[in-house]
């Protein structure tokens, strides 16, 4: 059961990050707090775009140009490397004499295989590889699919605007910390992974249109209960994809000092909801947060 938890966690993080009408984000997707001198604008990263939602709305547009150093979830250009390629391939491979088709029964290899079809994968392409990354392949094909671009995303966008701006950019977590999390959804169970994450993604994908309304409406609350929806009965799991790693972020929020100018951050929107996200984090600690 924790699986699968681990897999509708990872879904609903996903698909509340999708993609928004450029004039809404200024409502439901920046906050901006305050505290004494130091001054942050949390920023709910939506990870794939299409052409048209750009430029971005001029609230984004303002609290990035204020800002000093911008911080990601990880480092976006050490994604890029091939040091880190590597590594996601090491990671994601299976040992020589393993191959998807056999460690899986027939049962969750038809399952994939209609799902590879819908998405247009080649069998051949994913036999290497384990579960949990046939299920970000998938995730992403599905994605494009639906017109979406994770090149075009908020997160690429502001990172490479700050390359470019000579900005300050800081990362709350490694590459490699991230690709653990990933590993640790099939818990050692490829069969029941798939199973699962097949199952959960078609959930997931008939979230959408209460997600796109929630976000749409600026509605964080409604937000939060359609991804805490067939979770809340797991709270280890939530616990460790989403509330520790928030408490975590909030330790170098608080180590940020205050130097007069402000600073913004940009995260997977998931984690600004529930009484645990950052943005109660934020009130709780002292600041005063405005949604902008």
């Amino acid at each position: 059961m924790k699986r699968k938890t681990a897999v509708h966690t990872y879904l609903a993080a996903t698909l509340s990050v999708l993609l928004l009408p450029s004039a809404v984000w200024a409502k439901s997707c920046l906050w901006k707090a305050s505290l004494g001198e130091k001054t942050i604008y949390l920023q709910g990263s939506i990870h794939s775009l299409k052409p048209e939602n750009y430029p971005l709305a001029e609230a984004i547009q303002q609290a990035y140009q204020e800002s000093d150093t911008i911080f990601f979830e990880a480092d976006i250009g050490e994604m890029h490397t091939k040091k880190t390629q590597d590594l996601l391939l090491q990671k994601a491979t299976y040992p020589s004499g393993h191959a998807l088709k056999t460690e899986l029964s027939e049962e969750s290899y038809r399952l994939l295989q209609k799902e590879l079809a819908a998405c247009g994968i080649s069998e051949t392409l994913i036999q290497n590889y384990k579960p949990w990354f046939v299920s970000i392949m998938i995730m992403g094909k599905r994605f494009q699919n639906m017109g979406l671009n994770p090149e075009l995303g908020l997160d690429k966008h502001l990172y490479e605007q700050a390359v470019k701006d000579g900005k300050k950019i800081d990362a709350f977590e490694t590459i490699e910390f991230q690709f653990s999390l990933f590993e640790s959804l099939s818990d050692n169970d490829d069969d029941a992974y798939t199973r699962y994450f097949i199952k959960d993604m078609q959930q997931g994908m008939e979230m959408l249109p209460e997600i796109i309304k929630a976000w749409t409406e600026g509605n964080l609350d409604k937000l939060n209960s359609v991804f805490m929806e067939g979770i809340e009965e797991y709270p280890e799991m939530y616990d460790r994809f989403v509330t520790q790693r928030n408490k975590a972020w909030m330790k170098r929020i608080e180590g940020i000092p205050p130097s007069g100018k402000p600073v913004m951050i940009v995260v997977g929107a998931a984690h600004l909801a529930d009484k645990e996200g950052l943005v109660a984090l934020l009130k709780a600690r002292g600041y005063t947060v405005e949604q902008l």
